[in-house]
């Protein structure tokens, strides 16, 4: 009985904690970082402010903790097609249409990191960014150098082919962003293989693409 009395209290407390979430992701994002008052995200949520500092202990707090969600839903989604059991084509493709659906379902968070994240001072966050884009780097390279190893891919570099993989998208996904009227990410994923590959795979899996 009391098991189940502190466990729906735990339900309910991540409940609120996630409306808070969301409150200052859509505060942050409409406004910026610097012109949300932790009151604003109160209200926003429905809660006290002081109720409030019971989850998050300060703004920037919040703020990180906005980051680490999406960092950790970013690499779990990305970690599964990099570790799935397709073949090595097949997950660099799925990779990159997942990625572009991880952007459109997020835009609040990106329009967040283009305009605050990127031009203030929050150390510890962008230490966390790039921790998480290493990570991804480095499962990556896994991938190539498996490529490489079964004679899919040219004796390259694995962990650069990794690299400009996903930088490669990363343009792609930076027009999506920016030019959405005019660009469509998700009918060019061809013509993002096709232009990468081209030139690293064996003349005779050049046709897998």
């Amino acid at each position: 009985m009391a098991d189940n009395s502190v466990s729906r209290k735990e339900r309910e407390r991540e409940q609120h904690r996630n409306a808070i979430l969301e409150a200052a992701l859509m505060l942050f994002s409409e406004k910026g970082y610097e012109s949300v008052s932790v009151s604003e995200i109160a209200e926003k949520a429905e809660f006290a402010t002081g109720t409030l500092y019971n989850f998050f202990e300060s703004k920037e707090g919040l703020f990180r903790e906005i980051v680490l969600r999406y960092l950790g839903a970013v690499q779990n989604r990305l970690n599964e097609v990099l570790d799935s059991d397709k073949d090595e084509l097949s997950k660099l493709r799925s990779f990159i249409r997942v990625k572009g659906e991880l952007v459109h379902e997020n835009m609040e968070f990106i329009h967040l990191y283009m305009h605050d994240l990127r031009s203030r001072g929050f150390t510890s966050v962008q230490k966390d960014i790039m921790h998480a884009i290493g990570e991804i780097h480095i499962r990556l390279e896994a991938v190539f150098r498996k490529g490489v190893e079964k004679g899919i891919f040219k004796d390259l570099d694995p962990y650069i082919m990794g690299v400009a993989f996903n930088g490669l998208s990363s343009i792609f996904i930076f027009h999506m962003i920016h030019f959405p009227d005019t660009f469509s990410y998700f009918e060019n994923i061809d013509t993002i293989m096709e232009m990468f590959f081209e030139n690293i795979l064996l003349k005779d899996t050049s046709d897998e693409i």
